[in-house]
Formats: structure tokens, C-alpha cells, sequence
């Protein structure tokens, strides 16, 4: 398997929504343009110039990073590229705090990253 792991700042939509259909994540093109520019730390996987991993944050650089989607396509899953995209996270955000919000599916995968449980997360939850 030879992936590629870069930061990137323009990406197709087509291509994100292909990789998010595959997955867990339900986003429509207008989403994954909103969600992409708003995004200031791209990493992505590529395997022969087609994605297979995508890793979106907003990132000051200085002391966190907010990592907003990690999808990774299925036949790639379980096979390090998650956890190689959290290490080109970390290369590009310097020393920050990681921050991930997960489902329950999702948090064994980020322990194993080195992400802990933090005690004073609060959220504001989304309005219906």
C-alpha cells in the first residue's frame, strides 16, 4: 500500500463527498465546501492520487487544534492510515492540544492516537 499523507487546501467536493459516502459521515456538496473552507488544516490520504482519507480541523497553531472530521474509506480502515493522518496533524500543528469530538465507535481509535478523556469539554449541542 502506498499512500500519500499531505496537507491540502483545495480539494475537489465531489471527491470528499465520494469518500464521506462511504463512511459514517451523511455530508451534502454545499456542507463539504462550507466545511472545507472553514477548515484552516486539511490532511489527507491518497493512494495513487485517489482519496482515501480525509482530516479536517480548525487549528490556531498555538495552543489547540480542533480536529472536526477524520473519515477514512472502509477498505483502507484498520490498516494505520487514521492513525498516520493524526501524526501529520500533529506535525502541522505544532505543539497544540488535539481536540476531537467522537462518537462511541470512533474513541477507541483515538486512545490508541494518544487522545484522552478531558473533564472540562462543554458543548453547546446543535438546535434540531
Amino acid at each position: 500500500m502506498d499512500v500519500k499523507y499531505q496537507r491540502e487546501t483545495e480539494l475537489s467536493t465531489d471527491e470528499v463527498v465520494k469518500l464521506y459516502d462511504a463512511t459514517i459521515f451523511r455530508f451534502n456538496a454545499e456542507q463539504v465546501e462550507r466545511t472545507n473552507k472553514n477548515s484552516n488544516l486539511i490532511v489527507t490520504a491518497r493512494e495513487k492520487q485517489v482519496l482515501i482519507g480525509i482530516a479536517t480541523c480548525g487549528c490556531n497553531f498555538v495552543t489547540d487544534c480542533y480536529l472536526y472530521t477524520l473519515a477514512v474509506d472502509p477498505k483502507f480502515q484498520r490498516k494505520g492510515v487514521g492513525s498516520r493522518m493524526i501524526e501529520e496533524i500533529r506535525k502541522h500543528a505544532g505543539n497544540t492540544a488535539i481536540i476531537a469530538v467522537t462518537n462511541s465507535q470512533a474513541k477507541e481509535f483515538y486512545n490508541k492516537c494518544g487522545l484522552k478523556p478531558y473533564k472540562y469539554a462543554l458543548i453547546a449541542p446543535r438546535k434540531e
